[in-house]
C-alpha cells in the first residue's frame, strides 16, 4: 500500500460514494447545545432527524457525510493502546429503505477493497440474524471470519423509532486486529436501513502501516515534539498527545471556558487529566507557542480551523501548568500524612480533592504501601478495542478467542 495522507482517505471515502450517487451532508459541529447529549459521538446523532420517519420509509435514500466525535467517557486508556483516542473523525453512509443488508455491505467492502484492504483479512463480529449473516457471506467474507453473537447489544436509536442490529468490522492487522468501526441495521416492514461509522485515524494508521495511532500524519508532530520536551514515558506522552488533539477540537467550536458545569466541565476534565500525566512539570512559553502551531496544523490536515486566538489558549497552557502543580504537590502532602498516620481513605481524596487513585499511581517517589491502597481503586476498562491490538509487537492477540462471545469462550 503507497502512503496516504489523512486527508485524502477522507476525499475518497466521500468521492466513492458521491460517484454511488450518495447525497453529502454537511459535517455538524463537535459541540450539541440543548440535546441529551453535550457532543457528537456518532454521525447518526448529528444526522438523527433522518431516521425520524423511519416505519414509514419506502424510498430508498443514500447519504455520506464524514462527523468529528468525541467521547468524554473514555479517558481512562487513552494513551495506554496504540488505538485508544477521544477524538475521531467518523466517515459515515446511511442507507435508508434499502431492500437487503447486501446493498450496504456490498458498497463498502468496495471502498475498503479500494482502498487496498483485503477481504480476507476482515473479521466481523454480528449479532444472530439471519439475512445479515447471509449478506455477509454472499459479499465474500469467509465464514471462519465471522463471529455470530447471540448477546450482542441492540441498535437503539430512540424510544419512537425501530430497533435493530449491531455489527462490528476489524482488520487483521500485525499483533492483532483494529477495529473498524460498526455498522448497524434495522429492519422494518421489509426494508432495511443502515449507519456505517468507519474510523478515518484508524484507517490511516493501516494503509500507512504504522504501529499507534499518535503516528498518522495528523498527529505525529505534536507527539513527536512533546517526546523531545518532556521526559516522560511514551505512553505518557501518547496519552498528553491525544488530549492536546481534544482540547484543540473543541476550542475550534467555541469551548474556550472552564466550569465544573455543562461543556466547560469536560475542557476542564481534559486539563486536569494532561495536568496530573505532567506531574508537577511545566510547558513553558516558548513551548507553548510551539504545540499551539503543531495544533493548529493539525486540525488544517483533517479539514479544520482553529481562528488564531492565541492568547486564548495561552490561558488553557496556564490552567495545565496550575494543575501540574497543584496535583503533584496535594499528591506529596497525602503520601507524607500516609507515612505518619499509615491509613488513607483513598475514595475519600478522590470525592474531596479530586485525586484519581490512576494518578497516585504515576506520581514518583511515593510510599510503597499508599500505592498498593491506591492500586485497589483503578478501574480497567475492558473492551474489545483496548485488547485488540498491543503496544508490545510480542504480545500476540488471539482474534478468535478476543471475538467469540464470552459463553463460547468457556
Amino acid at each position: 500500500m503507497s502512503y496516504k495522507s489523512s486527508s485524502k482517505i477522507t476525499n475518497s471515502f466521500i468521492s466513492h460514494f458521491l460517484q454511488l450517487e450518495y447525497s453529502p451532508l454537511v459535517e455538524k459541529r463537535l459541540i450539541r447545545m440543548n440535546e441529551e447529549t453535550y457532543f457528537n459521538m456518532s454521525a447518526i446523532a448529528a444526522n438523527i432527524h433522518l431516521f425520524d420517519n423511519l416505519k414509514e420509509e419506502r424510498e430508498s435514500r443514500n447519504y455520506v457525510t464524514k462527523q468529528q466525535v468525541f467521547f468524554s467517557n473514555k479517558l481512562d486508556v487513552v494513551g495506554t493502546t496504540p488505538l485508544a483516542n477521544p477524538t475521531e473523525i467518523s466517515l459515515s453512509i446511511f442507507n435508508i429503505a434499502s431492500s437487503s443488508p447486501s446493498f450496504t455491505i456490498k458498497h463498502l467492502l468496495d471502498y475498503l477493497t479500494r482502498l487496498g484492504m483485503s477481504k480476507d483479512q476482515l473479521f466481523f463480529r454480528v449479532a444472530n440474524q439471519k439475512d445479515i449473516l447471509n449478506a455477509y457471506l454472499e459479499e465474500g467474507i469467509l465464514e471462519d471470519n465471522i463471529f455470530v453473537w447471540n448477546n450482542l447489544e441492540e441498535f437503539n436509536i430512540g424510544k419512537h423509532r425501530p430497533k435493530g442490529y449491531y455489527t462490528y468490522p476489524y482488520y487483521k492487522y500485525k499483533n492483532g486486529c483494529v477495529p473498524l468501526g460498526s455498522i448497524s441495521f434495522i429492519n422494518y416492514n421489509g426494508y432495511w436501513t443502515a449507519d456505517v461509522a468507519i474510523f478515518q485515524e484508524r484507517l490511516s494508521l493501516i494503509i500507512n502501516n504504522l504501529d499507534k495511532v499518535v503516528e498518522i500524519d495528523a498527529i505525529c508532530h505534536i507527539y513527536e515534539y512533546l517526546s523531545k520536551i518532556i521526559n516522560l514515558k511514551d505512553t505518557s506522552i501518547m496519552r498528553i498527545t491525544l488530549l492536546l488533539r481534544s482540547i484543540s477540537f473543541l476550542f475550534k467550536d467555541g469551548l474556550t471556558e472552564l466550569s465544573s458545569n455543562y461543556h466547560g466541565h469536560f475542557l476542564k476534565k481534559l486539563i486536569r487529566e494532561i495536568g496530573a500525566e505532567l506531574n508537577g512539570r511545566r510547558i513553558d512559553f516558548d513551548q507553548q507557542q510551539i504545540i499551539y502551531k503543531l495544533l493548529l496544523n493539525s486540525l488544517a490536515i483533517q479539514g479544520y480551523k482553529l481562528e488564531e486566538n492565541c492568547k486564548s489558549f495561552e490561558e488553557i497552557f496556564n490552567k495545565i501548568n496550575y494543575y501540574s502543580y497543584k496535583i503533584s504537590t496535594t499528591i506529596e502532602k497525602v503520601n507524607e500524612n500516609f507515612q505518619k498516620n499509615g491509613d488513607i481513605d483513598i475514595p475519600y481524596l478522590s470525592q474531596t480533592m479530586g485525586i484519581k487513585p490512576d494518578w497516585i499511581l504515576k506520581h514518583s517517589n511515593m510510599n510503597e504501601d499508599f500505592i498498593i491502597q491506591a492500586r485497589k481503586y483503578v478501574k480497567q476498562r475492558s473492551s474489545i478495542r483496548n485488547k485488540a491490538l498491543s503496544l508490545d509487537p510480542s504480545n500476540k492477540v488471539n482474534i478468535t478467542e478476543l471475538l467469540s462471545e464470552p459463553s463460547i469462550r468457556q
